[in-house]
């Protein structure tokens, strides 16, 4: 999987966090964000990957199909998709001989949908979902000790707030540790603001 890496100040990095862009669009997408997100950190390595094949509808990349708005059928292409998703981060994962609870899973979007549905399945050590929604709540099963952010703009009018305090129910009912912040204002996209925050969180692991 092509991927951009920007490397942690320290030779042997204790936090992965892996950074999944939105659908349409590819790893050069969030390099800006990394880049920025990386000074929170000194013991932290970013991977950026492409999406795991050509969008349908667009020019850049698609972690799964997105056919029309019926979330069952995203649901089921994201299934078919993760395990290629999940390959890729185990392998990264033996190299650094650092185990899932070293892993933060963010994205945008679709990136969200992936980070959220994976990571909860794999019980990573953080989760970030830049307006995104949650796919699979079948994965939030057992105890999970993931810590999830989810940040999402009041003007979303791609992926409504409706979506995102869904998630926020669903996760919070499993026993998630799961925290919101809402920006009125923001439509579907990232701020500097939603990056601060999202800072802060890896600080918190």
């Amino acid at each position: 999987m092509n991927e951009i890496v920007l490397s942690a100040p320290t030779r042997f990095p204790k936090i992965l966090l892996f950074l999944f862009h939105g659908y349409g669009k590819s790893k050069e997408n969030f390099a800006s964000v990394a880049k920025e997100i990386l000074k929170a950190r000194p013991d932290m390595e970013i991977h950026i990957p492409d999406g795991v094949e050509e969008c349908t509808e667009d020019n850049g990349r698609e972690w799964f199909e997105f056919n029309g708005e019926n979330v069952s059928v995203w649901e089921k292409d994201f299934l078919k998709k993760s395990p290629q998703v999940i390959e890729y981060i185990d392998k990264i994962l033996e190299e650094k001989k650092l185990k899932y609870s070293n892993v933060v899973l963010a994205g945008f979007s679709q990136g969200a949908m992936v980070s959220l549905g994976i990571g909860l399945k794999l019980g990573v050590g953080g989760v970030i979902s830049f307006s995104g929604l949650m796919l699979d709540p079948k994965s939030c099963v057992g105890k999970i000790n993931t810590k999830v952010l989810l940040l999402h703009g009041g003007a979303d009018d791609v992926i409504p707030i409706e979506a995102m305090k869904l998630t926020e129910r669903v996760l919070s009912n499993a026993g998630v540790p799961v925290k919101s912040e809402i920006k009125t204002t923001l439509k579907h996209e990232i701020d500097r603001e939603q990056i601060a925050k999202a800072m802060d969180f890896l600080k918190t692991l």
